[in-house]
């Protein structure tokens, strides 16, 4: 009875947001007797559909909104990455919460790469604009924000020291960046980020495929058959992936006392000491914060898997492709109709590899994520298709590891890029949506926003809508206040509040079917 009265709630909800998109009146859909004004039965299957919609969302969420009224940022989960940040936003690093493997910098990604991601990744004209003097102004005007205590950032530099992704030096970098971090799961894990802004003033944009949901969406499933998605996420990629010697740099860190760095178990080279007993740490790791970070790391993933077939460097094309690049589905292109490429498409996003196939639709148990160890011993010989073993087995070979918990076999259900995909239909998450619906109960009860709040919550509502373009119509008012007071605590006008309000009701509704019938050709 609660999950009914909660779809009837959410289905009123879009019904009216559906219609102050036309100019009726909020309000108009309720209280009507249905007697006195009977509904045609066109209306009547529409308003089927909505409900149906709606009752995938309609499972009372797992805990209560009481964080968010708290003010506590939404968790992150091995999707967030696409949703942006959480409501928290930058916050001071504590070192023992920090996500850091044990040991980085296993991966020399520019040994991989073709000659034009190599320049970025070796600092190299024209990547690199270092001798223009406009870019050279920028750059000393540019400003890095740091957020950590001296005690908790010398603990960090330690951690950093012992799994080889800083380097200690007696003398300063010629940039020197702050760090700080937001929360993966609030109270328990934070995400290592760099800002990097004075030396991005210096470089270009690298060549970057972009995979969104309005490119998932587009695919076709035939009538009769199911989408089946496998997926694998490489554990610590960032922090693995080597940066070169020329590049280190660019990526100085604020002195530490060396005393403090003993205190934390480093034995600290003489060598690395300046004359006031400072050490000057540089990171030995391509940073998150970076401005070409995410298309030289991507680019790398693609070396690596696609090997021979790729574009990557003589290291890269010995090796045997693992996937086929004509295959690849992403927003600038997908395989050619009817190719064999098309029969078995691939995603690659930076460090996420996405695997789809077509499977006649029968009676099929759902399965499970399984580790590393178990796909290889049951996937090929179950189903016939090795790609997803055969590229956790070249990211071994490489040195790189795939994260046991996000590797997940071939199942009809998964999760992908932030959406839900459920017998052939995109979605949003329903945890999300309940996220995204305690957010906004919480800003209309405050009643005004923190500095760049609305743009987080604009960010995440645009990622879905993604899904379904003519969504993004809602907004107007939202950009014009992101402008204006964007930058500081301000009230929320009530154009900006009901344009919110009314984009988070039709998310239930905005949707892709990929079984949808479409012209012949």
């Amino acid at each position: 009875m609660r999950r009914l009265q909660r779809a009837h709630e959410l289905t009123t909800s879009a019904i009216e947001a559906l219609n102050s998109l036309y100019a009726a009146p909020i309000g108009s859909c309720r209280g009507l007797d249905p007697a006195a004004a009977p509904y045609s039965s066109r209306v009547a299957e529409v308003h089927k559909y909505i409900f149906d919609c709606c009752s995938e969302f309609a499972v009372a969420p797992a805990s209560s909104d009481s964080s968010a009224s708290h003010g506590f940022p939404l968790q992150e989960d091995e999707d967030e990455a696409y949703d942006g940040f959480g409501i928290g936003g930058a916050t001071d690093l504590l070192s023992d919460l920090v996500a850091l493997p044990a040991e980085g910098g296993s991966f020399p990604v520019a040994d991989y790469v073709g000659p034009e991601l190599a320049a970025y990744a070796y600092a190299e004209p024209p990547a690199c604009g270092e001798a223009d003097l406009i870019r050279q102004l920028h750059a000393g005007l540019a400003r890095s924000c740091h957020r950590a205590s001296a005690k908790e950032y010398a603990a960090l530099v330690a951690r950093m020291y012992k799994g080889r992704m800083a380097e200690l030096c007696p003398s300063p970098a010629d940039f020197i960046l702050g760090l700080f971090g937001i929360w993966k799961v609030y109270g328990k894990s934070q995400r290592l980020l760099v800002d990097a802004r004075p030396p991005n003033c210096l470089f270009d944009t690298p060549p970057f495929v972009h995979t969104g949901g309005d490119s998932i969406s587009r695919m076709q499933v035939a009538p009769g058959y199911d989408l089946e998605v496998g997926k694998a996420d490489l554990k610590n990629y960032y922090h693995n992936c080597q940066a070169p010697r020329p590049l280190r740099r660019f990526f100085g860190l604020r002195r530490v006392r060396a005393s403090l760095l003993r205190d934390a178990g480093i034995d600290v080279p003489r060598s690395c000491i300046d004359s006031r007993g400072y050490c000057w740490p540089r990171l030995t790791t391509i940073p998150m914060g970076w401005g070409p970070a995410p298309g030289v790391s991507q680019g790398g993933h693609e070396c690596i898997l696609y090997g021979a077939e790729g574009a990557g460097s003589e290291r890269a094309t010995a090796l045997a492709p693992v996937l086929d690049p004509a295959a690849r589905w992403s927003s600038e292109s997908v395989p050619e109709i009817d190719s064999e490429a098309a029969a078995a498409p691939h995603a690659l996003i930076v460090d996420d590899l996405l695997l789809f196939r077509q499977r006649k639709r029968g009676r099929r148990r759902r399965r499970s994520a399984r580790s590393a160890a178990a796909l290889s011993d049951e996937l090929t010989v179950t189903d016939g298709d090795s790609r997803l073993v055969d590229a956790v087995n070249r990211y071994a070979e490489v040195g790189l590891e795939a994260h046991p918990e996000k590797i997940h076999d071939f199942s009809t259900e998964q999760d992908i890029l932030g959406y839900r995909l459920e017998r052939n239909v995109l979605r949003a998450r329903s945890a999300r949506f309940d996220e995204l619906r305690a957010w906004m109960r919480n800003l209309e009860r405050r009643g005004w926003a923190k500095p760049r709040e609305i743009e987080r919550l604009v960010g995440k509502l645009t990622h879905l809508f993604l899904l379904h373009r003519l969504a993004l119509s809602v907004f107007a008012a939202v950009y014009a206040f992101a402008v204006k007071c964007g930058n500081r605590r301000a009230r929320v006008w009530p154009s900006v509040l009901r344009e919110l309000r009314t984009a988070v009701a039709l998310v239930p509704l905005v949707r892709s079917d990929l079984s949808r019938p479409v012209a012949e050709v």
